[in-house]
């Protein structure tokens, strides 16, 4: 009995360490700003409206670095380093990056900064 339960633990164990490496990949500045990985669909999910969620590259990494709090702290200066500009404007307090693959999946990482210029917060933005 006691090993059953010891097994259905490993189990499950293991089952949250695949779901965790499915659903975020670790930030790599690199890759980020090289842009040909962007649209790479990698895996797909059904959501709950039971259309697909395409699992890009760029979406784990920005769930990493939401969840993790990375970007909280940092400097305009030290996020353009990180990820990039793209399209937004350096005087400009909120900075979207666009991570979907779809026109409907519409997903954007945004970085709200303070009035110093520091990252305030940082979220996962779905339309």
């Amino acid at each position: 009995m006691k090993r059953d339960v010891l097994l259905i633990i490993l189990f499950l164990i293991i089952l949250l360490i695949k779901i965790k490496f499915i659903f975020v990949r670790k930030f790599d500045s690199e890759k980020w700003k090289s842009g040909w990985e962007k649209f790479e669909i990698k895996e797909k999910s059904s959501n709950r409206e039971g259309s697909y969620n395409y699992l890009t590259p760029h979406k784990k990494m920005a769930r990493w670095l939401v969840r993790h709090k990375k970007l909280v702290g940092l400097s305009k200066v030290e996020i353009v380093d990180l990820i990039g500009l793209e399209d937004n404007k350096i005087e400009s307090d909120r900075w979207v990056y666009w991570l979907s693959f779809t026109a409907s999946d519409n997903k954007w990482l945004v970085v709200k900064f303070n009035e110093n210029g520091i990252v305030k917060d940082t979220y996962i933005y779905e339309d």
